[in-house]
């Protein structure tokens, strides 16, 4: 599911030609390698930290910012990545640190964070520690704008676990255009579940379908009634066959990422989470 996990795993099936599609592992480094075994039906940080700077200078109008991030593959990366591309666009970045994964009490970093006086701070990690900084960075009294990624895209495990804190909050979520038969899909999953799919989901399920697809495609019977699926045709099918699945066209570049892919902004607001711009990218 992680950018942590996946990039040590895939070196592994790589060596096995083992198929692999994530549907959440967002960090550059999964698909940098060029493994033709290895897909993903979300987009890369790069892109998430494209959007974000854009929408923090231009439609924020924000010139300071501060980092915060878990030091983790995923976390750590997209956070440079902001900085990076934040002060390309002129802005100012006051400070950059690191917490660990599982603390619960962030005041040492918080207070070397807002010594600084940034008007927005960009949080490089996930939901559980990004709900208890943004509602200690609020007690703390800032009140600038909080900024994250993917990672923080919960209503139970960021909105609701941070009091209230997350109220006003940004976040970025990649996702494609154009999808087809999504709501007959969540419908079907409420009956069965209970509760609609969360994030990832949906790209779960078109990853599941694009490989059933692709085996179904080039799988055989040999002379003694094994089901054979050549392991490198059954990658190359995945990469040159279209999909369209529930999220959306999805079709992968020599890379294993999607050809064309959105991302959008999100906010919270009255304590859900609500889109307010969509950027799209390729063709």
């Amino acid at each position: 599911m992680c950018s942590g996990a996946a990039i040590p795993a895939m070196d592994i099936y790589n060596k096995n030609h083992v198929l692999m599609i994530t549907t959440s592992s967002t960090a550059i480094q999964v698909t940098a390698a060029g493994y033709q075994n290895v897909f993903r039906t979300v987009a890369n940080d790069e892109l998430q930290a494209t959007v974000t700077v854009d929408y923090l200078t231009k439609e924020l109008g924000v010139k300071t910012l501060a980092l915060v991030h878990d030091q983790s593959i995923y976390g750590q990366t997209i956070a440079e990545s902001v900085k990076a591309k934040f002060e390309a666009a002129g802005g100012t970045t006051t400070d950059i640190q690191g917490l660990t994964r599982g603390d619960t009490d962030f005041s040492a970093v918080i207070s070397t964070v807002l010594a600084k006086n940034p008007e927005a701070i960009y949080w490089g990690g996930m939901d559980a520690e990004g709900a208890l900084l943004v509602n200690q960075l609020r007690k703390a009294g800032f009140t600038g704008v909080f900024f994250g990624p993917d990672g923080i895209k919960s209503v139970p495990s960021f909105v609701e676990a941070s009091g209230g804190a997350a109220e006003g909050a940004y976040m970025t979520f990649g996702a494609v255009g154009g999808a087809t038969g999504y709501e007959e899909f969540e419908a079907k999953f409420v009956e069965k579940y209970g509760s609609k799919p969360v994030a990832y989901g949906p790209g779960a399920y078109d990853a599941t379908m694009i490989m059933l697809n692709a085996a179904k495609a080039v799988a055989t019977v040999d002379s003694e009634g094994n089901l054979v699926i050549p392991k490198k045709a059954l990658a190359d099918t995945v990469r040159a066959t279209p999909h369209d699945g529930i999220t959306g066209h999805l079709e992968f570049d020599e890379k294993g990422d999607l050809k064309v892919v959105s991302i959008t902004v999100f906010k919270v607001e009255n304590g859900d989470i609500v889109p307010v711009k969509v950027y799209d990218f390729g063709k």
